[in-house]
């Protein structure tokens, strides 16, 4: 959170536009390497990897159905994968260890030639019947008439290091440390510099020439130069305004790129300083190139995989308003049937009017917003401002919208702000939480302070108990303590719940609490609940356990939060590393089922509901009203496991690991643990299941209930007495 304080001091995206689509993704592929490259040759997706050391993967993915991708082929031995270029159904992969030809004419047959060149090449572009190469001695042009035997035309030694080279008719451009140079090349044997721009650029990423002008991407922003005359390229604007842009890329007046906040994005940039966002689409970790074919976008995310994106949805059914101010990072929102009102990382507090969601219509625009709370016409914000970073709470009379009331100023360190009832209780520093007499809005006063000694993450507040989110690493202290505050001028810890997670978010339901998780390995990650029994708050327990996301071909980086809410018998889930939202029915609450899955791209951080209508706010995409009954309803939106699939975490494990399993119609579902001599140790769970993802927790324990000793053990899942999938686990004591 703090990072991405920093970053909003320093840098403000301004769009001018609040008319966009939204993409959808239609399916996606789990790739168990980081990615760093695609391109797409008709019904074939080419895909490279940069992961150390040297058994790199390039991957031959299937897009004949974009709905349903799947790895036709998967070759190895490359060397970090920097960029591929395609002609004649060859593929040009540029790698650590020179220039590597692939050729797929025949897909039952693909051959891997060996290296063109032997130097570590950084970037390879091909233009019709030429292709340069870049690598650390300089460039090379080659004839590449013959796909599948290049010619070397020119080599040319530089004294400078080049990052990315392009042949656009007879101009070469090259990417070098800290600008463009241009060369003529019209006697292609012969390249003569004849042009360059140089300057203080930060962290050069790519750049793109389009209608005489080049678009040059770094850590600042994008440079426009103008290359009209190419013997004296001039600067035409900077704009500092789009956040760590890469991959850029221009067609037909559309600036497409990958960048830290958006994930992918479309501009369209007929004026480079007043840029007018089209579409977005934000990837659960980091996009990092894309490639388009017939309105289908193909987005690679680094440690994640392939998304697939449909570009071509204007609308949705389901959507009723869409609130989206230039640039809106919300953080938190409140609601009456008249108005949004929500905390903006830009702007401080927000106004909307629901009947006219064009404009707000009031912005403080002085403050960073960092969480909200209304209460008949009394708004209080909790905010950051200042180089210093000043933290404290601002409360607002908003009886009259288009004019708030400021009534006062508190400054304290404040975080996760509630109030209950006269009182406000936020967390204040990293051990302590705060409790404020706010009868009087004017004047509040100070009532006491809960403290711990271990770090306080979250906290949550259901009738008379406070539930708190305890961790501390050097101590190996991890769980939920329960305070009891009908004294609220005496909170009395009352029990603890010991869960070695990391978990982030709690929710109280009735008489159980959903603490949210997310596992992050090097090698897999898993977010979910806990749930736990608190009917007994003397005696909590952990009674189930779901998991919202779980893939084990996930790299693990990145944060994959969840956020979850509660309407009737529905359990409304955001899974943000999966880029969806869930539907379960909560009708036993200790047990939600999954019932839908609803492709939703934006980053959401906040759910709730208006009677008729799901709520949410879309990170840096303002906030969005779904009309409930039909996204209830759209049921070509949901994605349904096409296959059986089975696994389990943590793995090893001790002493309990859930295994987690999907199937894609109702079955009966038998999981049982064999031991490595295929004597059955467990039946773990027999029934009938829906359609869709399902976990179970085994104890490591055999029938009787005893423990059972350390080892190898194979779990194996039948379903309906047909199909089986067996896998290995391993119990550590």
């Amino acid at each position: 959170m703090k990072f991405r304080n920093l970053v909003f001091l320093m840098i403000i995206m301004l769009i001018s536009s609040q008319s966009y689509a939204v993409f959808h993704k239609i399916s996606e592929l789990s790739l168990y390497y980081f990615t760093s490259w695609i391109e797409i040759d008709n019904n074939l997706a080419i895909i490279g990897t940069d992961e150390q050391p040297t058994n790199n993967v390039v991957f031959f993915v299937d897009i004949t159905n974009p709905e349903d991708p799947f790895i036709l082929e998967e070759l190895y031995n490359f060397h970090q994968v920097n960029n591929i270029a395609i002609k004649d159904s060859v593929a040009y992969i540029s790698d650590n260890d020179g220039l590597k030809l692939i050729n797929y004419n025949d897909l039952t047959n693909i051959t891997i030639n060996t290296y063109f060149s032997n130097d570590e090449v950084y970037y390879v572009n091909i233009y019709e019947d030429q292709a340069v190469f870049v690598h650390s001695n300089g460039f090379e042009i080659i004839d590449v008439f013959n796909a599948t035997s290049p010619v070397q035309i020119v080599s040319n030694p530089t004294d400078y290091y080049i990052e990315r080279a392009e042949i656009i008719e007879d101009f070469l451009y090259l990417m070098v440390e800290n600008g463009i140079k241009i060369f003529d090349i019209n006697q292609i044997n012969d390249p003569v510099l004849i042009g360059e721009y140089i300057d203080n650029f930060y962290n050069l990423d790519s750049f793109s020439v389009h209608n005489e002008k080049i678009y040059i991407a770094d850590w600042t922003g994008i440079t426009a130069i103008n290359i009209s005359d190419p013997t004296n390229p001039s600067l035409i604007s900077m704009n500092p305004n789009f956040l760590l842009p890469q991959n850029i890329s221009i067609h037909d007046g559309i600036l497409y790129l990958c960048d830290f906040l958006y994930g992918f994005s479309m501009f369209d940039i007929q004026n480079i300083n007043d840029p007018i966002l089209i579409n977005t689409y934000s990837t659960p970790r980091e996009a990092i190139h894309y490639a388009t074919q017939d309105d289908i976008l193909y987005l690679i995310d680094w440690s994640y995989g392939l998304q697939v994106v449909n570009m071509d949805e204007s609308a949705n059914p389901y959507e009723v308003n869409r609130y989206f101010d230039e640039f809106s990072y919300v953080e938190g929102l409140e609601f009456t049937d008249d108005y949004i009102y929500y905390a903006d990382m830009r702007d401080g507090l927000g106004i909307y009017e629901r009947v006219n969601p064009e404009e707000p219509l009031y912005l403080t625009g002085n403050e960073m917003g960092t969480s909200i709370i209304y209460d008949n016409n009394i708004v209080y914000l909790s905010y950051r401002t200042g180089s210093n970073f000043s933290v404290g709470i601002k409360i607002y009379d908003v009886s009259i919208p288009e004019s708030p009331e400021l009534l006062n100023t508190i400054i304290t360190d404040n975080y996760q702000t509630k109030k209950i009832g006269n009182y406000l209780i936020f967390r204040n520093g990293i051990y302590s939480i705060k409790i404020l007499d706010i009868s009087n809005p004017n004047n509040p006063t100070y009532i006491t302070s809960l403290i711990n000694d271990h770090q306080i993450v979250s906290y949550q507040i259901k009738d008379d108990l406070l539930f708190a989110n305890i961790h501390d690493s050097y101590n190996n202290v991890n769980g939920i303590e329960i305070y009891d505050i009908s004294d609220i001028s005496n909170p009395e810890s009352i029990s603890f719940v010991d869960i070695e997670y990391d978990f982030f978010e709690l929710k109280a339901f009735q008489d159980v609490l959903y603490a949210g998780y997310y596992n992050l390995s090097w090698y897999g990650s898993s977010s979910g609940y806990f749930i736990i029994d608190v009917s007994d708050p003397y005696n909590p327990s952990v009674i189930n356990e779901f998991y919202v996301h779980s893939l084990g071909n996930d790299r693990g980086v990145g944060f994959g939060s969840i956020t979850c809410n509660l309407t009737g018998n529905n359990l409304v889930v955001a899974d943000n590393r999966s880029n969806r939202i869930l539907t379960y029915d909560a009708s036993d609450i200790t047990n939600p089922i999954l019932q839908d899955e609803f492709r939703w791209n934006l980053q959401t951080s906040s759910i709730k509901f208006d009677g008729e209508n799901l709520i949410l706010n879309n990170w840096v995409n303002g906030i969005t009203e779904l009309d409930w009954n039909q996204f209830l309803s759209v049921n070509e939106d949901v994605i349904i496991a096409k296959e059986i699939l089975l696994t389990n975490y943590p793995n090893p494990f001790n002493p309990t690991t859930t295994i987690s399993f999907s199937i894609p119609v109702e079955s009966e579902v038998e999981l049982s643990v064999y031991n490595i001599k295929g004597q059955k140790v467990k039946t773990v769970s027999k029934n009938i299941f829906k359609t869709g993802y399902h976990s179970v927790i085994w104890n490591g324990d055999d029938e009787s209930g005893k423990a059972v000793s350390s080892g190898v053990y194979l779990y194996k899942l039948s379903v309906t007495g047909e199909s089986e999938i067996i896998k290995k686990c391993m119990l550590l004591k």
